[in-house]
């Protein structure tokens, strides 16, 4: 795909890669059979994120393109998403707060860290403006342009995520500003991130 692009380089173009690893079904790469099986799992995503960040790199998009790495949930088992509490499946702070990692030079610092609220639907807008496209569209969009946060140390312009649970295991919960409304508990996050 990118050596195609190289032609239209002016162009602004989006790439999604989603891997299913690391998640079930647990099966091990066999050229890492002397890994765990989450761990070779981890290893060969590592490999093929790599090979992309490496094309992106040799084909000449480096400087003028945002990588992104995230995840949709926390993980399966509670002890790895300490010090929060929950997991996948949960809307305590393990099973929502994910890690993000960005890369564009010249507009990210390495090292830098961001603590801003943003939901993941608030990419859509971010890549529109980004593209040069514009945020007025048919239907109006639920999601914010994050880009002054993102790259300019501007606050977040999202005070509140609401968590639509329907047909899950998930409680109803409602973030706001510091605090969240879990069903009936309400934790104040910053004061209190592993939700006790």
């Amino acid at each position: 795909y990118l050596t195609e692009r190289v032609e239209k380089r002016d162009q602004p173009f989006f790439l999604y890669v989603p891997f299913n690893a690391v998640h079930g079904p647990l099966n091990k790469p066999p050229r890492y059979a002397e890994l765990d099986v989450r761990s070779a799992m981890l290893k060969c995503m590592d490999d093929a994120v790599g090979r992309i960040v490496k094309a992106v790199d040799t084909q000449g998009f480096k400087e003028n393109t945002l990588v992104i790495f995230t995840n949709d949930n926390g993980p399966v088992l509670e002890e790895m998403s300490k010090p929060y509490r929950g997991a996948k499946n949960t809307t305590y702070e393990g099973g929502v707060r994910v890690p993000c990692v960005m890369r564009w030079p010249g507009h990210t610092k390495p090292g830098s860290s961001n603590d801003g609220m943003m939901f993941v639907a608030d990419f859509f807008s971010t890549f529109v403006k980004l593209a040069g496209g514009s945020l007025k569209q048919e239907r109006p969009l639920d999601a914010h342009d994050m880009t002054g946060m993102l790259f300019d140390g501007a606050p977040s312009p999202r005070s509140e995520i609401i968590f639509e649970v329907s047909g899950s295991v998930r409680t109803p919960t409602i973030r706001s500003g510091d605090y969240k409304l879990m069903g009936d508990l309400l934790y104040n996050v910053i004061q209190d991130p592993s939700e006790q």
